[in-house]
């Protein structure tokens, strides 16, 4: 190597580890990777590499890097070397290759055959530990390696034990004891004492164990903590994914789809639990919204990954009026767990399909369970779902008094969750519980309400249906058209308030022209954008050529998707509404992208420049779709 390309190697080498130390992770990643390009970097630069590319959502560059640095240190440094190995195992473990992880983690338990106890040792241990939920040989497990990590100052793993402790306490009821060791572990991960791996894993499991439990109050204020520090730019699937799970049961189903897509698109090919977590979080949400296709592909990606599909598949189950389908799935899923809090997702849903199936002697006994378990989780989400349960039964057996008293108290529980479709939920049954006509109307106008809010089409059938009037949800074939001006917010910058207004102004005219001239059907704008319904594929081709000659001052990206959509008094919703959105986001500015279907639909072949086949962002399966010339 010469003189100059030492030099500029050595550079490099320091302005990587510079960003490094700021957390710029992709110019670390960037300058890091062209450094060894030019020559290939020590083991120290290798395991930074590895560490930016995580940050930055780059597995295949994360595991070379690492596998590198083992390589580089495994002959001179064994100790070393098997805590480089311990999480290579666990990168592959995360994407269930199980195979290779448990290869990886043999790999570090043989280097530390006759060496002396140090870090690696404690991370081996933690991580041959993790899986077992006895509480009683769980908290021994735990114990041994806290008191195994404060002997050979491992303060990383000290950290996970305890976190390991708290989260058994907390599954199993004891819930202020649990809290007691995973918030002072969460305050060292936030103030950056811990590692990046452990700081991850720290976060992760706190928020997991916190919404799992049903402490939704917890879970929601260390998320904004995590946020308030920036580490959600460097964790961004688990701060998305745990964030989403709070937003969908709060019923900002919009933004909690957003952020659930964006994990998609992080995690999907690395981190499966991840990826299947917010496929099942997907799923409920199509479910509510009566996207009874993409709910049933959501929770199918859960079971071919690994994760339990439940209780969203027995939900599913339920929805297509198969109710003892939905009685077995979860019959099955209960024998196999005794873990209280597992327990406790799933009995609602029990209930909800005993009842289902006529089996109201049962549903009681579902319901006895739930209560006493409820107990042990004295929490608002859980008081209010035990609580909407024992008023389901009482309704189900005719004590209307009993229905009306429990439903009272779920929808007060519900409010202070707040979980918005849930409460309204239960205010249907509390409806349905009135002896009064007047008050029943009251109720049930008080659910429909939040229900057309929300966009949950189901629902807004069953209430209508209570309210003696006609549903008016339908199923609809159009050629749905998303326009967006690429780059809106840098334009807004550059030419100032004013001006842009002037410009979207004109914008907003020239398009709401085109469109009622020819049979387009506004279904929102947004500004610097608009959805469109068109009777016909033609149509809307039409228009988006019209578009394009007519605003070429603006970079206007058009997507057009011919598909089946659900329409109500809230509008449209529906899976075709999300791919039509996706495709108009595979464009640039100028692009008129239309999918396969649409161009089967179109009377008149229109002239394409390019085809692919594409993955949409955050929906399973793949579209071929064309580019317009």
């Amino acid at each position: 190597m010469s003189g100059e390309a030492s030099a500029d190697t050595a550079e490099l080498i320091a302005a990587g580890r510079a960003a490094f130390r700021s957390r710029s992770w992709a110019e670390a990643f960037d300058v890091l990777t062209k450094a060894d390009g030019l020559a290939p970097l020590g083991p120290d630069d290798l395991e930074l590499l590895r560490s930016a590319a995580s940050y930055t959502a780059r597995p295949e560059p994360a595991l070379a890097a690492a596998q590198r640095a083992f390589a580089a240190v495994r002959g001179t440094d064994p100790q070393r070397a098997a805590g480089l190995a311990v999480h290579i195992a666990l990168a592959h473990l995360s994407r269930a290759a199980i195979s290779v992880g448990q290869g990886w983690a043999q790999q570090a338990a043989d280097l530390l055959v006759g060496q002396e106890e140090c870090e690696a040792t404690a991370w081996l241990a933690w991580m041959e530990g993790f899986g077992d939920n006895d509480l009683d040989r769980g908290l021994q497990a735990a114990d041994q390696l806290i008191e195994m990590a404060r002997r050979i100052c491992a303060t990383d793993v000290e950290a996970l034990g305890s976190l390991r402790k708290g989260q058994l306490l907390t599954h199993h009821g004891r819930r202020e004891e649990g809290s007691r060791l995973i918030d002072p572990v969460m305050a060292l991960a936030v103030s950056g004492v811990l590692g990046p791996v452990a700081t991850g894993m720290v976060y992760c499991a706190t928020i997991s164990a916190y919404a799992g439990s049903g402490d939704l109050e917890r879970a929601w204020e260390w998320t904004n903590e995590i946020e308030r520090c920036g580490l959600d730019a460097d964790y961004p699937g688990d701060c998305r994914m745990h964030r989403a799970e709070i937003l969908r049961v709060r019923g900002d189903w919009a933004t909690a789809e957003i952020e659930l897509a964006s994990v998609c698109d992080l995690v999907g090919g690395w981190d499966t639990h991840h990826a299947a977590t917010a496929h099942h979080e997907l799923g409920l949400l199509s479910l509510r919204r009566g996207d009874l296709t993409a709910a049933a592909e959501a929770f199918a990606y859960c079971r071919e990954h690994g994760q339990s599909p439940l209780p969203g598949m027995a939900l599913f189950e339920l929805a297509n009026g198969n109710s003892p389908a939905a009685v077995a799935l979860l019959r099955g899923e209960l024998a196999s767990t005794s873990v209280p809090i597992d327990r406790l997702k799933l009995l609602p849903a029990m209930v909800e399909a005993l009842l289902a199936a006529g089996r109201v002697e049962e549903a009681g006994d579902a319901v006895s369970e739930l209560r006493s378990l409820s107990v042990l989780w004295p929490l608002p989400l859980h008081q209010a779902g035990s609580a909407h349960a024992e008023g389901a039964v009482a309704l189900a057996t005719g004590d209307l008094a009993g229905a009306k008293q429990r439903l009272s108290r779920a929808v007060d529980w519900w409010r202070k969750v707040p979980a918005p479709y849930e409460e309204a939920r239960s205010q249907t049954l509390l409806g349905l519980a009135e002896e009064e006509p007047a008050a029943q109307t009251v109720h049930l106008e008080a659910a429909l309400e939040t229900f057309e809010r929300l966009g949950a089409v189901v629902d807004i059938v069953v209430a209508l249906h209570h309210l003696g009037r006609s549903a008016e949800v339908q199923r609809e074939t159009l050629a749905l058209m998303f326009t967006d001006i690429e780059g809106s917010t840098q334009m807004l910058t550059q030419l100032g308030d004013a001006a842009w207004l002037e410009v979207l102004r004109r914008h907003d005219d020239c398009l709401r022209g085109l469109f009622a001239r020819h049979s387009g059907d506004v279904l929102t704008g947004t500004g610097d954008g608009f959805f469109i319904g068109f009777p016909t594929v033609d149509a809307a081709l039409n228009r988006a050529a019209d578009i394009q000659r007519t605003v070429q001052d603006l970079r206007v990206r058009i997507g057009v998707h011919f598909a089946e959509v659900n329409r109500d008094r809230s509008g449209y919703s529906g899976r075709g509404v999300h791919e039509a959105a996706r495709i108009c986001a595979l464009g640039c500015g100028g692009d008129i992208v239309v999918s396969s279907t649409t161009l089967e639909h179109a009377a008149m072949l229109p002239q394409t420049r390019e085809t692919r086949t594409v993955a949409l962002k955050g929906l399973p399966g793949e579209m071929r779709v064309a580019f317009l010339a």
